[in-house]
């Protein structure tokens, strides 16, 4: 009968292994182990001072540290390289859709005064010949092309609204229509604010067709195109005549009507009254029409219209380059981040993440105690190339047995990085072989 088999005990107590340093919790954990191990060797008769973990008893020792290293890796990634990689390639799309755009030849300006499109360069020289023929115009005593002053312009833009204010002011304090009111007089209401209507839109129609006509036969008269200057002068003529009737009856139907329902008003209040009537009925349609009647030619309006389009063309363009230029250098300096530190780091906290594991199988030889052999060595990251060229790495563990933490994610998004930062590098070169903008060399 063999000699009964003696009961193992841990080469330290519990107090033995606090006094080195070995936590309470770490020692029970060591414990479990070492009794596993133990009793695995016992049963195996296998010499004393060759009780070493076995490779499954040490794979399954090392998992937890293994599935921690795994999800650091991977947690770290998606928190600190995932966002920068995705800033990195929306950058790169930005500046690669905003170069297309600028070096587009056909981008169309279009002009209001003719409806007609041109490309960039098309513009350009369509300005220069018009600068030549406003200046042999200017030279040969042809003033038409001269806009009207930029006063002149917004008061002819702003003054129906400004009129059409007026008129609601007039017939609310003159006229007794309650437009802020309506349900005290609907029938009221609803006629003034239908007469302002109509009047604005109809004295407006009429003062712009009667101007336009009047520039029109001030350009066909300088281009000695009589036959034209006549046709146009005949329908300002008719447009005029019923801007006048239409402007001198409005102005008296009001000053008539608000006399007779202020009754016995005093002087100043009836001065008032047909000062805001002249101002309303005559003065601002006369404005309307010097604003447009005296704004140069077609030719003088094309060409500023285009000049303006090229304006902010001109603009946009180098703002596009100047945004192009700091995108990418933001590209360039996060690709260097994600290399030189983001990358390292992960790989770093992986790694001692894992080696944590050492502690705990050192715990557990101490333990079992009486080993001859030496306790294993750390390992580092290795990282190679498969057949077809591509990245591999792994972080190990040096015990025989222990899995260890797949690199692939990280490798990943270095590869990602590295196609980031290449396109990155093309576009900066194609930046720089954009050619000057057709506009900014004729300025």
């Amino acid at each position: 009968m063999p000699p009964a088999r003696r009961r193992w005990e841990p080469a330290l107590t519990r107090k033995e292994a606090a006094r080195v340093g070995i936590s309470r919790n770490d020692y029970k954990s060591a414990v479990l182990y070492a009794r596993l191990i133990v009793a695995e060797h016992q049963e195996l008769t296998t010499p004393r001072n060759m009780w070493e973990p076995t490779s499954s008893q040490a794979g399954h020792l090392a998992a937890p540290f293994v599935a921690d290293g795994e999800s650091e890796l991977t947690g770290r990634l998606e928190r600190e390289a995932d966002p920068l990689l995705e800033k990195s390639q929306g950058l790169v799309e930005n500046v690669r859709a905003d170069l297309d755009e600028i070096t587009e030849p056909t981008r169309p300006l279009a002009t209001p005064e003719s409806g007609t499109t041109y490309s960039v360069g098309e513009a350009v020289k369509r300005i220069a010949e018009h600068d030549d023929l406003i200046e042999q115009d200017e030279n040969d005593g042809k003033h038409h092309h001269r806009r009207a002053s930029v006063v002149l312009q917004r008061v002819a833009m702003s003054a129906p609204w400004v009129e059409a204010v007026g008129f609601l002011t007039f017939i609310t304090y003159y006229l007794n229509v309650p437009l802020l009111e309506p349900w005290q007089d609907w029938l009221g209401w609803s006629f003034g604010l239908t007469v302002v209507v109509v009047i604005i839109i109809g004295q407006t129609w009429l003062v712009r067709h009667a101007a336009q006509d009047h520039n029109h036969a001030r350009e066909a008269r300088a281009n000695g195109n009589h036959h034209e200057e006549e046709r146009a002068a005949s329908r300002r003529l008719w447009y005029l005549v019923l801007t006048a009737v239409t402007a001198l009856a409005i102005t008296a139907g009001m000053i008539w009507r608000a006399t007779a329902a202020l009754g016995n008003a005093s002087f100043g209040t009836t001065a008032v009254m047909i000062f805001v009537a002249a101002i309303t009925g005559l003065l601002l349609p006369t404005l309307t029409y010097l604003g447009i009647a005296l704004d140069g030619s077609k030719i003088s309006r094309e060409r500023d219209s285009l000049a303006a389009d090229l304006d902010d063309d001109f603009d946009a363009y180098q703002d596009t380059i100047s945004d192009s230029r700091r995108d990418l250098a933001e590209v360039a300096e996060t690709a260097e981040k994600l290399r030189d530190k983001t990358f390292p780091d992960i790989c770093n906290a992986t790694q001692e993440t894992v080696d944590a594991v050492y502690g705990l199988y050192s715990t557990v030889r101490l333990l079992i105690g009486g080993l001859a052999a030496s306790p294993p060595t750390k390992t580092t990251k290795a990282i190679s190339k498969d057949p077809a060229g591509n990245l591999i790495g792994h972080i190990g563990i040096g015990i025989p047995g222990a899995g260890e933490v797949n690199l692939a994610p990280l490798l990943d998004r270095e590869r990602r990085q590295g196609t980031i930062e290449a396109e990155g590098v093309s576009l900066l070169t194609r930046v720089d072989a954009i050619p000057p903008h057709p506009w900014g060399k004729s300025r």
